[in-house]
């Protein structure tokens, strides 16, 4: 797919206008911008390269757009509107111009005879494993219209769930960015200008108070430099595999800290159940399931241990033997797990299992939450007070010697 940019000009009115359109070819753009009407001055094909960067990989498309999206194909379905039909009305009201840029490709895929999941696959940057394999499924059994309910749905709780862990990292993070700004200024400014003044009056300084100004002198002689460093970090983070290294440590860290571990444990383990029980409903085959659910596990300290359950399933283990090896589910949930593999209503058990994971991840959030502020108040506190005895100890002395 090439998206391309034309100039026409309307024979009855003379007026000329730009735009653009997406084909395979430029034989097949002309022949859609072709009509009596109009005559095309310019057809150009667009610099390909960064058009396809920007949209399949920098650019990702907000969960709540995402979810409203397959929410709105759901109910145009339901009406008995035909998907491609379905898909311009619903561009209409694409906010974003990216956005709107990947639904008129996915529209011109399934124009052309592509089934709606396969144009999905297009942008794995947008659109999961988990949403390509459910829509294949809804297209098979000519339930798709459930199925975009049930992934809009979804997407919904997901995305109400992480504005709730973002909601309780508001106060720390800005608490935390303050007292780093305040920091950095007393470093470069206050601790040089107060430090040669002690030069001057021969004050011998406390080792703590020495290695402060010793930092704020060498942040003011070294500011461009470091600065040059912070945006050359930045890069490798955004551009890199040092992010992935960075995030791979942070998400062990942050599974082995008491009471901060026990909250991404029940998130991850909601993910994974709910997910698992919307795609066996949907008649997905077990070891595909687990498969995508395993992939779509955000934390990569729990994703590694989860990663030996396909292959246990597939060499015959039951599910519940697989999970069991992992020792993340309790043995009442497993005991669960195997009464739903004798019963063959695994649907029900995994259904259960995810709402109860949801109603405990929201009772550990409000508890972190209630902890959360007062130890980064705590923390800071500590950091100024140690910031002002550094300072006050000499300036004690100083006024003894006057």
């Amino acid at each position: 797919m090439k998206k391309y940019s034309y100039r026409i000009v309307n024979k009855k009115t003379g007026k000329i206008s730009e735009n653009e359109i997406f084909a395979r070819g430029p034989e097949e753009a002309q022949q859609k911008i072709s009509s009596d009407a109009v005559i095309i001055l310019e057809l150009g094909e667009m610099d390909q390269s960064l058009f396809y960067t920007d949209i399949s990989y920098f650019f990702s498309v907000r969960a709540e757009n995402l979810s409203r999206f397959f929410n709105q194909l759901a109910i145009l379905l339901k009406a008995h509107i035909q998907i491609h039909t379905a898909l311009a009305i619903v561009i209409k009201t694409a906010g974003s111009r990216r956005w709107k840029d990947i639904l008129e490709i996915i529209l011109h895929e399934v124009s052309s005879g592509s089934s709606l999941s396969a144009a999905f696959k297009n942008f794995p940057h947008v659109f999961s494993d988990f949403i390509i394999s459910a829509t294949g499924i809804g297209e098979k059994t000519g339930r798709l219209s459930e199925v975009m309910m049930e992934i809009s749905a979804d997407l919904k709780k997901n995305t109400e769930l992480k504005r709730k862990f973002v909601s309780a990292m508001i106060y720390p993070a800005v608490l935390t960015g303050f007292s780093l700004l305040v920091m950095l200024i007393m470093f470069i400014f206050v601790f040089p200008s107060i430090s040669s003044i002690f030069e001057t009056e021969n004050i011998t300084l406390p080792l703590l108070t020495r290695m402060l100004f010793s930092a704020g002198n060498f942040l003011k002689n070294h500011i461009l430099p470091l600065s040059l460093f912070a945006v050359f970090f930045l890069i490798m983070i955004k551009f890199f595999h040092v992010g992935i290294y960075i995030k791979k440590n942070l998400d062990r860290f942050l599974i082995v800290v008491p009471r901060v571990n026990s909250l991404f444990y029940m998130k991850e383990l909601y993910f994974f159940t709910n997910s698992f029980y919307l795609l066996i409903k949907n008649r997905i085959q077990i070891l595909e399931a687990i498969q995508i659910c395993v992939n779509g596990v955000t934390n990569d300290f729990i994703r590694e241990r989860m990663g030996s359950l396909y292959a246990d399933v597939e060499q015959g283990n039951t599910l519940a033997v697989s999970i069991e090896k992992i020792n993340f589910f309790s043995e009442l949930f497993l005991e669960m797990i195997r009464t739903g593999e004798l019963s063959g209503d695994l649907e029900t058990v995994f259904k259960d299992i995810s709402e109860y994971y949801y109603t405990q991840y929201e009772t550990t959030l409000a508890r972190f939450l209630e902890i959360i502020g007062p130890v980064f108040i705590i923390l800071v506190g500590i950091l100024y007070a140690v910031l002002i005895f550094s300072i006050y100890v000499p300036i004690l002395s100083l006024w003894e010697n006057m």
